[in-house]
This record gives C-alpha cells, structure tokens and sequence, in this order.
C-alpha cells in the first residue's frame, strides 16, 4: 500500500482543513486505518515560494498555545504542530515547526511554504497583528523570493482562512519598498556594513535617535538588516528592520527631547512608572495640553506596538517653540562626563562630532554628521588660518583632521575625546599641543557669529 501523509489523506477526502481542525475530533484513524505516514519531508531553503497566514479558526474569545495546537496535531497523528510559527492573542509568537521540517498546513504547497496561524477566527488583536508584520518581515529577509499569502490565495477551498486579504494588508504593511520610516527603540546603530556574528572591531558609523525617520531602500540581509538613508542628515548605512515601524499622518513626530536622557512615564506623576528612556534629540509626538507639568505625548515601544504616556514637559520642545537656548555651549555642557564611543550619538556614549550635531540642532542649527563635511559646510563661512586660533570666543568651533570641539571661552575648551574617554573641558593650548602629533594643528576656527548667520 502506498503511504500518504495523514494531512494529505483529510483534505483529499473530507472536506475539514486544519484551520478547522481544532473545533472537532478528526476520526480519520477509523475510516482509513494505517494508511499514513509521517510529515517528514525536510525542506530546503531555496525552495520556499510562500509564507502562508492561517487562522486557528478558533472562538476570538479563547487563546490557545502553540502546545495546544502541537497536542490536537498529535491526535491527527501527524508528527506535531503542522506549523511553523504561532501567534497568540497578546501577540507572543511561539514555534512550531522548525524552517528545515514541511509543515502540514495547506494541501498541496507544504513542500514550499512555511505557515504562521493567527489564534482566532477573525477578530485578531492589535498585539497579533503587530507580530504578525514583525515575524513576516524577519522572515523576508531570510527568504526574500517567497511571496506573503493567505491559506485561502492558494488552496483551491471554499474556505476563508484567515478570514481577511492577506496580499492587501501585507501591501500597506510592508516596510520594504521605498518607505518612509521611524526608529522605534531609544536608539540604535546605523552600520557602514551589516555586523557579522563575532565580529570584534566596531563597523558602527553612527546611531540613529527613536523617532528619526529614515528612508528605506528595501535591500536586506539574511540577518535582519536594511539598508536606509537617514533623512537628519543623509547618512546612508545598515540597521536593523526589527528597529524600524511607521507612525501614521495624524501623529508624525512634533516635537524633540533637550535633556541628555528624558524617560516617558505612564502617568504625569514622577511616581509613575517608567516606560521608556528617550535621548537628547529623540523625537515624538505631543497629543495634547500640559497637566501637572508633564506633556501628554505617543511613542512605540521597542516591539511596535504604539505607547502613550508623559514626558515633562521642561524636558522637550515642540515644533513650534522658540528653542529654550541658543547657546549652544549650554547645550554641550549638559554632556560633560559622558563616555566617549566611537559612531555613539547618546549621552551612554558618543564622539565629537556628534556633540557638535546634537548642541547645535538644538539652537535650531543643522550640520553634517562627521567632522569633514561638517567642516566644509561651516568654511565657507569662518577662517582657516593659523592666526585666527589667537582670539578665540564663546561658542567657535575649532576643527582638526578628523576632531572638533567648542569653545567654552579664550582660553577652555569643550569636546568629546578619546583621551578623557568622555566628555571633557581642558585648555585650549593645552589640547591643541597634545593632538598636535597625531593630527597636526587645527585646519580651521569658525566664529560663533558667523555660525548663527547662516
């Protein structure tokens, strides 16, 4: 007798799919004794065509577990869970089967597909849904040939399953096709090339602030990485996809974070909990008037799912404010003691140039991300010759090959340095003779005034 999977037995000859199956006992066994093998058909990579969506077809009032859904396939006599990946409704994705295993979830397509099953019928949560795009974008840049579908697109059923358009939602969700998006955690780094796994030297170019929007250009990596244009200053690298969402129109971000760290709380009370910590230059959306002192405002967490709360409001300006201070040694200043890290943009670490980008956009003024093109940029408007070092005022910046700090006055200066390991204060002349070996004199002075002229 030639065996057939059990799977393949119940759609040929009864009318049940699995997405049915949890709401009955299959009696399969009784009408067709010892005909069925096992599922154990590996499958390979390059052979994955679709990523089919399942619903468990399930009462929307109960959440079941993936054990569930492994213990009723077990019954079938199938060698597990039929799928690959299952999504409860408080959004936790739990494994089925592993990638390399078929999985026994649409007739016919098993051998190159791997399913994900909503729990439910057709009210899916907000948590379901948001994971659903998570996972199903992880999963296309592992297999980025493979198409995103229902059960029902390519099974010839009478079934609904999942219950909604699949292509449809999948067309508006997608993050991947020339899309504009925002950084979703407190921050995260922007590569030159995406890390490899055990890699000791540092391939960070700089790091990207929650809710800066960056464009997408839609190539990736197995690993999870996309490759994106900053839209603040056009700096172009690799971060990670899980890092990256959309905010829709009626909340696109309105308003910045001014202190070095700022944290959104779930209730205008300094006794309310923590929800998440914001650095300077992070931006968000305030939603409504001040109560106590604290800006109601949105945000996302790390996982995508939106996050209201409340961010005092001394702690940020809006769009539409006059900047708090235009001095924007002030503003450096609040950095001193910070950890120099090479590429870092945060008071948990950063370099020169970034404290120059982050004290000066808060004055209202923009530059480049690096000392070179900040360098040219600001030339034009300043002096590059060696006397102009002797009259140093409040504010100027002094530019070496590859450093920069500000002037705090005549004779001190400010700067993010290797040497102090941190944000530092120290003589001016004192600075200029230590880096003199290594990067030679400075390369060019930028007055304050012509800085604000611009």
């Amino acid at each position: 007798m030639v065996k057939i999977s059990r799977h393949d037995a119940i759609n040929k000859h009864n009318p049940i799919d699995v997405c049915q199956a949890v709401n009955f006992v299959c009696q399969a066994d009784l009408l067709w004794p010892g005909l069925y093998g096992h599922d154990e058909v590996m499958l390979k990579k390059e052979n994955i065509t679709y990523l089919v969506v399942h619903c468990a077809d399930t009462p929307d009032d109960v959440d079941l577990q993936a054990a569930d859904i492994h213990s009723m396939h077990l019954g079938f006599g199938w060698d597990g869970a039929g799928y690959h990946h299952i999504i409860r409704k408080d959004g936790e994705i739990q494994p089925g089967r592993p990638h390399y295993w078929q999985g026994a979830h649409v007739y016919g397509q098993n051998e190159n597909s791997l399913g994900i099953c909503l729990i439910g019928r057709s009210q899916f949560s907000p948590a379901q849904m948001n994971s659903l795009s998570r996972l199903l974008h992880q999963l296309k840049c592992q297999y980025p040939a493979a198409e995103i579908v229902g059960h029902r697109d390519i099974q010839d059923t009478h079934k609904t399953c999942p219950n909604f358009d699949v292509r449809s939602w999948w067309q508006n969700a997608c993050l991947l096709a020339g899309q504009t998006c925002y950084i979703l955690p407190s921050f995260t780094g922007l590569y030159a090339s995406p890390p490899v796994f055990g890699q000791t030297e540092s391939v960070l170019d700089t790091e990207l602030l929650s809710g800066e929007a960056v464009s997408v250009s839609g190539k990736t990596t197995e690993q999870g990485f996309v490759c994106v244009t900053a839209q603040t200053d056009g700096y172009q690298g690799w971060v990670r996809l899980a890092d990256l969402g959309r905010w829709s129109s009626s909340l696109t971000p309105n308003a910045t974070i001014c202190q070095p760290f700022s944290m959104i709380t779930a209730g205008p009370d300094v006794k309310s909990a923590h929800l998440k910590s914001l650095p300077f230059g992070a931006r968000l959306t305030v939603t409504g008037p001040t109560i106590s002192g604290f800006a109601p405002v949105h945000s996302f967490a790390d996982d995508g799912m939106p996050l209201t709360g409340y961010v005092a409001r001394h702690h940020l300006f809006a769009d539409d404010d006059a900047p708090h201070n235009k001095d924007w040694v002030s503003w450096a200043e609040a950095f001193i003691g910070a950890p120099y890290k090479w590429g870092g943009r945060t008071a948990s670490g950063l370099d020169c140039s970034a404290l120059i980008q982050l004290s000066l956009s808060a004055c209202g003024l923009h530059v480049p991300r690096d000392t070179g093109p900040q360098r040219q940029t600001l030339a034009s408007d300043g002096l590059a010759c060696d006397h102009a070092f002797e009259n140093c005022s409040r504010g100027d910046l002094i530019y070496w090959d590859g450093h920069v700090a500000i002037c705090v006055d005549e004779d001190t200066i400010i700067h993010a340095n290797a040497y102090h390991h941190s944000v530092a204060t120290e003589p001016r002349n004192e600075a200029i003779e230590r880096i003199r070996p290594s990067a030679g004199l400075p390369l060019a002075y930028i007055p304050a005034a012509a800085i604000t002229k611009r």
